[in-house]
């Protein structure tokens, strides 16, 4: 891999950003220096809320706590089987009365029960409903929320995220052809 001059790369998922500055040329590893800087804190994050069926949002989470480290200020509302959707609707509104919004609320399916109850509840809260939630958008979304406090940017950079986290891999075959051209690194597509 060829570098620049100065290449700077980032962590995307952390709550800092780690930057290495590169020198061309300079192969010894205690000439390479590195910085941490915090980013500037928001007053108060934004609220996360998952919303979904059987116990995905639970999970997610924990993954992603995995990853990243404890997530503040999150939560699951778990549509359970053979749970009434006037059961689901109480216990989703006690959780985000609990909340000062504005509230994210990620959802697992459009037009399903967990997502048709939040959007009706965005009558009454204020609430940015987000459909078809993936772990690249819930690790985005914890870290972003540390230093942005706009919701319009915020929503707009995790929709972004999770769609660029779907991706396929070639065919069978068709790796080990890509390989074999030059200067071919990238396999799997969008």
């Amino acid at each position: 891999m060829k570098m620049s001059e100065n290449t700077i790369y980032s962590c995307k998922y952390a709550n800092f950003i780690l930057i290495y500055e590169l020198q061309v040329g300079n192969l010894q590893l205690a000439n390479h220096e590195v910085k941490i800087r915090k980013e500037q804190a928001v007053d108060r994050r934004i609220p996360i809320i998952i919303m979904n069926h059987g116990l995905l949002g639970r999970e997610l989470i924990a993954s992603a706590e995995m990853i990243v480290g404890k997530i503040d200020e999150i939560q699951s509302i778990s549509l359970m089987p053979g749970m009434p959707i006037e059961e689901y609707c109480i216990l989703a509104e006690k959780v985000i009365s609990g909340m000062k919004g504005p509230i994210i609320i990620l959802t697992d399916l459009y037009g399903g029960t967990p997502c048709n109850v939040a959007m009706m509840l965005r009558q009454k809260f204020e609430l940015r409903v987000l459909c078809g939630m993936n772990l690249p958008m819930l690790l985005e979304l914890s870290g972003l929320r540390e230093t942005q406090a706009d919701v319009d940017r915020l929503v707009e950079e995790i929709l972004k995220t999770g769609r660029e986290g779907i991706l396929t891999s070639p065919a069978v075959g068709e790796a080990e052809e890509s390989d074999e051209e030059e200067g071919s690194e990238e396999i799997w597509q969008r």
